[in-house]
């Protein structure tokens, strides 16, 4: 074999085992993120307990800040008609219009983007809020909306962040009249978001391994040849 031909193999393992590296490095850190969407429209009408309503759902648990109940009801059963955002079921606060009862939603592994439709009781104007905090309490984001006196129409109020530090979410109405006389819908959250938050070691998946184990022999071949 000539100089120039075991150069050219060298350079063609080297540029083989950056391209394994680097399939490595991307197919580990950029898991899929998967959006998770709770319309509540698989949860019959009626009032539960705060545990009985969070059994409906996986990866986050709602709290009812000023009580310990969450009503279903329909969206056509309000006059004038909640607005297109809403789907078919959506949740009240109860007891419903009192002060300091928010809604709180706490993930169980940090997301990077968080949304929800608020509506609101048209007997007041209501200023709808979406906050957005992490882990050790410090807000991370913000979204809200003026809701006119004579709405119940609603609008989805979303929070991004660059990374996923997004730990819980408050949301509520505040109006001069009935305060967070809110109903909301369609809670949507990343499940798998991505960038990787900083100082965590993706898990390699199983098929993951044996590709790299295939590649990895497959540059040991090569480099046998070569040598």
């Amino acid at each position: 074999m000539t100089k120039d031909q075991c150069f050219l193999e060298e350079e063609t393992m080297r540029k083989g085992i950056l391209f394994v590296s680097c399939f490595m490095v991307f197919h580990l850190c950029s898991g899929p993120a998967s959006a998770i969407t709770y319309d509540f429209d698989n949860i019959p009408i009626g009032i539960y307990t705060e545990a009985q309503f969070n059994s409906f759902f996986e990866g986050v648990t709602f709290d009812n800040t000023g009580g310990d109940q969450f009503t279903v009801g329909r969206v056509d059963q309000r006059t004038p008609a909640l607005g297109p955002d809403f789907s078919d079921h959506m949740v009240i606060n109860t007891p419903y219009a009192t002060p300091r009862n928010a809604t709180r939603a706490y993930f169980n592994t940090a997301t990077d983007q968080v949304s929800i439709t608020l509506g609101d009781f048209n007997s007041d104007e209501d200023n709808l809020f979406l906050y957005a905090f992490d882990n050790t309490g410090r807000q991370v984001g913000y979204a809200t909306f003026l809701n006119p006196i004579d709405s119940y129409a609603g609008i989805t109020l979303s929070v991004t962040a660059d990374l996923p530090e997004i730990s819980w979410v408050e949301f509520f109405g505040v109006g001069s009249l009935s305060n967070n006389s809110t109903f909301w819908d369609n809670f949507t959250f990343n499940e798998n978001p991505s960038p990787v938050q900083e100082g965590t070691a993706p898990v390699p998946e199983p098929a993951t391994l044996a590709l790299m184990g295939a590649g990895l022999m497959g540059l040991a071949v090569l480099r046998k040849k070569v040598h």
